[in-house]
């Protein structure tokens, strides 16, 4: 193409609603008309040509024996709307090359592509404002140039571009397939997990009653051994998991910005009766006081920490002090915790 008409598509491509107007003859005349000379042709086109009671907005015929079709609609309409109007043109001229336009719009149909419905003809949709790319031009320039309506190469190129996109489309539905096939694995795999999420926890529920029970078990017990030695003590209420209500979750102080970040993880643990500080909880609300070497010690023998110097101890202590489920008493080797009663249904 001629630089004089690549720089016109170019001005075509700038220009605003204003410039062309709303109305269908404006784009007529402001748009379509200097894009189509823009390829060649100039007297070869009719105007509103008579077509079985139907009148056709430009009509381009022999050329060659063939004939291209050009539907022009108003600067917004929506050209979709307007896609069986132009296949009951289509149907009538036997086009090679049907256009459907708008102020800001560009649809170019190959009618005599074989598929089943006429929509998907659609070789091309461009917008006005990609006129000014040489690329793009280049490639409409193949199939709608007068001079490659006259030398045949139009239905060549037209072809190609059917293949173009027969390809385009094998191409996406492969990748559709991929990638829906590895989807369906993932679900699958979400799936078991979320199964086996179910079952650890339904497991740690199990364990967590067996292990109240074994709490219990171990307290008769050792109640019977001191009965049969007329060693009684004093029947002391034991407390378990549903007597604490935790339900709603306070401070002894506001929430600082220098507070640890693990305060607030633990604190949302306390919620959960399997969790290690929530047996804590538990274990010196049974007791009522113990030192702080002997709960570290029972964190390891009863609670199945590992270590009686781990920090998941310490943490779970400091959070149940700052949030007034316990006090701290004493100093150093001599510190004693005591629970407060906090959140215990008497």
């Amino acid at each position: 193409m001629e630089k004089y008409y690549q720089d016109k598509l170019a001005a075509l491509a700038i220009k605003i609603k204003d410039d062309i107007g709303e109305q269908e003859n404006n784009v007529k005349y402001k748009f379509v008309i200097p894009f189509l000379e823009c390829f060649g042709y100039n007297q070869e086109i009719d105007f509103e040509h008579a077509s079985q009671g139907n009148r056709l907005d430009i009509f381009i015929d022999s050329i060659a024996k063939h004939c291209i079709l050009v539907e022009v609609k108003g600067y917004s309409k929506n050209l979709d709307d307007f896609i069986h109007q132009l296949k009951r043109y289509c149907d009538e001229k036997r086009p090679i090359l049907a256009v459907l336009m708008n102020g800001e719009e560009i649809q170019f149909y190959s009618p005599f592509w074989r598929t089943p419905n006429f929509s998907d003809t659609l070789i091309y949709a461009i917008r006005r404002k990609d006129l000014g790319n040489p690329e793009l031009v280049e490639r409409i320039e193949k199939i709608l140039l007068k001079d490659n309506l006259k030398n045949h190469l139009v239905e060549k190129y037209i072809q190609d571009r059917e293949r173009e996109i027969e390809d385009a489309r094998r191409a996406v539905a492969q990748v559709d397939d991929a990638i829906n096939k590895e989807g369906k694995q993932i679900e699958s795999k979400i799936f078991e997990l979320n199964d086996g999420i179910e079952n650890i926890r339904k497991q740690i529920q199990e364990l967590s009653s067996r292990r109240e029970a074994l709490l219990k078990d171990k307290a008769g017990r050792s109640d019977e051994i001191l009965k049969s030695i007329y060693f009684e003590r004093p029947a002391k209420k034991r407390i378990v998991a549903s007597e604490l209500q935790i339900t709603e979750i306070t401070t002894n102080r506001p929430p600082t910005a220098d507070e640890p970040p693990y305060i607030e993880n633990y604190r949302r643990q306390l919620k959960n009766p399997s969790s290690l500080v929530a047996r804590v909880l538990m274990y010196i609300a049974n007791v009522g006081r113990i030192s702080r070497s002997d709960m570290q010690k029972a964190c390891v023998s009863e609670l199945g920490c590992r270590s009686e110097s781990s920090g998941s101890i310490n943490a779970s202590i400091k959070v149940l002090e700052v949030d007034g489920y316990i006090k701290i008493e004493g100093a150093g080797n001599n510190k004693q915790i005591v629970y407060t009663g906090k959140n215990y249904k008497q």
